[in-house]
């Protein structure tokens, strides 16, 4: 709503804004009516595309202002929008060498646009101008580590032939779903597991690990390296698509992703960039690039993905190659197959080939002889494990990364070796862990567990799960231990072991976990043991100028004097979920603290139903505490511990975060400040308050 203000400030007589979201819609009246703008802006709570003219605004409009690009530019409907704005509500374009003289303007918001009435003498015109996308090849091992299975051995459990691939949205793929092998074009497959577009989105120039470009600017920046560029002033809106876009590389390394990002001309000699690697974009700005993972899915030749030693230089042959990962040498040419997809509203990316230099090493000095025509050919040894031939599985983002913590595992692998040697020889049971229950697969197979009669007992789960667990049962010979079933319908035969992982990927506690596992434990069998014993819930209060910024408006200042803040603060967030400590600015105030102790042992039936404590803590530093973050340990055994602790877990193969409480303002504390903190648990749902001692 801000650019609507701005058009009245700039002598605009009538805006008409479009809106969908009732919230959105609530706060702009708001702000609109805060700076004194009510009678001269209209705000129509609907989609721009559900507009009509004069149902809605009195006549077309002279000048649309729209910001509805997402990191990838289409992803929120700018295409369609605006195609539909030309023909029911803009004025036709005026010549470029006649004068204008725009007296209305037409906004969009979120995900939407709108127009307004204006003289007939004036063409019609849309800010921004026109857009570009361009793409760079990517090294970047948090990319890497959540959308692919880069371990071949998890706890001992061979994962060599599951083919792990994730996804920011998995809605559950029917069994009948076609993905048995490397896609032959941009949408097989996709519709069914995946409605949601094919890339995630990341802050490239603050990535946990870091990123790297493959590809030095003058490869990827210039016009004839771009994917696409469209321009929203005609009244098609026309999208220029390279179809197939040749991209060198200059630099060894592993391809991850192909990192995406846009430039929009806002208007003659103004513009903007969201490109993370030449400073035009800030740390802290809003905008994101999008990430097009190149998993197995993504390059549509098996050629490409399964390369011979000698396609590579002698430093990456000397590297480890066991992460199935692309790697590729300078000099190399990578193909991008480019498609828009689903109405123009979402950009597709796929690596169709590579050509390889030549690596032929001179003899004794290292030194290595081009060749234009080398190429990638079959190999009969793959550097990474043979997954090549093993059905696709989609999983969330963060349960791969998940998969890729050593640490993690490791730690559950302790908590397993320590259970009581006493246990019976035939085991029953329960893992309720999300993703993939590597652990009682781990116990079936191999462990205590492993005789022939012991079953492994799994909730009921969605397709991808289910093949993934087929894949590695078959693999090692126990498939017809393992069962699919509701946990009320398991517990009637009770349990020798139940494993639960109860804290989430990005710092939460799972409900339906907790409310499965406090069911199970009911019906453990005499000496039977459930994993974890004890929860502990501990807090720090930090000072963040970058927290706040991400979580509210500062002042009128990046508003441009307009008066926001009011509005847009009421409806901040409380509970930040998903915080990165390792990449967050932020100042440590007090110690961390012990909030919570609940002994699972000592609790019969449910124990999250509603818990309380306080802590009192004395300040460290002297600042303003903007929040309270709060993370997890679960004792998984007498001395194994997986907890999600801000100051431990910081490595890049770390896939934990944490969550934290806003203050609604920062509250002042000085050095040595006593400050007592009081929590409360309610069906895993936490809640922590700030007060003076």
């Amino acid at each position: 709503m801000k650019t609507n203000m701005l058009a009245i400030r700039a002598g605009t007589k009538h805006v008409h804004a479009a809106e969908m979201s009732p919230l959105m819609c609530r706060i702009g009246k708001e702000a609109i009516a805060a700076n004194g703008c009510a009678d001269s802006i209209t705000v129509h709570c609907r989609k721009s595309t559900d507009l009509c003219v004069p149902e809605h605004v009195p006549a077309r409009a002279s000048l649309v202002v729209t910001e509805i690009m997402d990191a990838a530019l289409l992803g929120e409907h700018i295409v369609p929008a605006l195609r539909h704005a030309w023909q029911n509500l803009i004025l036709p374009p005026q010549p470029r060498s006649s004068p204008r003289s725009p007296d209305v303007v037409g906004d969009g918001g979120s995900g939407n646009m709108s127009a307004s009435n204006a003289e007939e003498a004036c063409g019609g015109r849309v800010i921004p101008q026109s857009a570009s996308l361009h793409a760079v090849l990517t090294e970047c091992a948090s990319v890497r580590l959540h959308s692919r299975l880069v371990r071949n051995q998890v706890m001992g459990v061979d994962v060599s032939r599951v083919s792990v691939v994730g996804s920011d949205h998995v809605e559950g793929a029917t069994p009948d779903s076609n993905l048995t092998g490397a896609r032959s074009s941009l949408l097989a497959g996709r519709d069914s597991v995946r409605s949601s577009e094919p890339y995630s989105t990341e802050h490239f120039s603050c990535v946990r690990g870091g990123v790297a470009a493959l590809q030095r600017p003058e490869n990827y920046a210039p016009v004839s390296k771009q994917l696409l560029q469209v321009n929203f002033n005609h009244p098609q809106v026309p999208i220029h698509l390279t179809h197939s876009l040749r991209l060198s590389v200059d630099k060894c390394g592993v391809l991850d992703t192909v990192a995406v990002y846009f430039e929009a001309v806002i208007s003659d000699g103004n513009s903007i960039s969201t490109c993370p690697f030449d400073g035009s974009s800030s740390d802290r700005s809003a905008w994101q690039q999008a990430s097009f993972p190149v998993t197995r899915d993504k390059v549509l030749s098996a050629e490409c993905w399964e390369r011979r030693q000698t396609d590579l230089c002698e430093l990456c042959r000397s590297l480890e190659h066991s992460t199935n990962s692309m790697r590729v040498c300078a000099g190399d040419v990578v193909t991008l197959k480019v498609e828009c997809v689903d109405n123009d509203t979402c950009v597709a990316i796929n690596v169709a080939d590579i050509k390889r230099h030549c690596h032929t090493a001179d003899q004794g000095s290292g030194n290595s002889i081009p060749s234009d025509q080398a190429s990638v050919r079959p190999s009969s040894t793959p550097l990474a494990g043979s997954r090549s031939e093993a059905p696709l599985v989609f999983l969330d983002r963060a349960h791969v990364a998940r998969l890729n913590d050593t640490e993690y595992w490791r730690s559950l692998q302790s908590a397993v070796a320590s259970l009581s040697p006493s246990m019976p020889a035939v085991l029953r049971v329960l893992d309720l862990s999300h993703g993939l229950p590597l652990s009682g697969i781990s116990l079936i197979s191999q462990g205590q567990g492993s005789a022939a009669d012991s079953r492994l007992i799994l909730p009921e789960a969605e397709a991808d799960i289910r093949t993934a667990v087929k894949q590695l049962t078959d693999h090692h010979g126990i498939e017809h231990q393992i069962e699919f079933m509701s946990v009320q319908t398991a517990c009637s035969a009770g349990f020798d072991i139940i494993i639960a992982d109860l804290i989430a990927p990005l710092g939460f506690l799972y409900t339906d976990a907790l409310q499965q596992y406090a069911l199970s434990r009911q019906y453990l069998r005499p000496g039977g043991t459930a994993l974890p014993s004890r929860l502990e819930l501990w807090a720090m209060c930090i000072d963040s100028a970058a927290l706040r910024a991400q979580t509210s408006v500062l002042g009128r200042r990046p508003t441009l004097g307009l008066d926001v803040a009011r509005s847009m603060n009421a409806y901040q967030v409380r509970t930040f979920i998903g915080l990165d400590a390792a990449t967050l600015e932020f100042v440590q105030l007090t110690d961390p603290v012990c909030l919570l102790d609940v002994d699972l042992d000592f609790h019969p039936k449910y124990p999250f139903k509603e818990q309380a404590g306080e802590a009192t803590v004395v300040t460290t530093a002297g600042g303003g505490v903007t929040a309270v973050v709060y993370w997890f340990k679960s004792y998984m055994a007498e001395s194994v511990v997986v907890e999600n602790h801000p100051l431990i877990c910081q490595s890049v193969e770390s896939h934990w975060r944490q969550s934290a409480i806003m203050l609604a303002e920062d509250r002042p504390v000085a050095a040595g400040q006593h400050v007592r903190l009081a929590t409360s648990l309610q069906d895993g749902c936490v809640d922590i308050t700030v007060h003076d001692t």
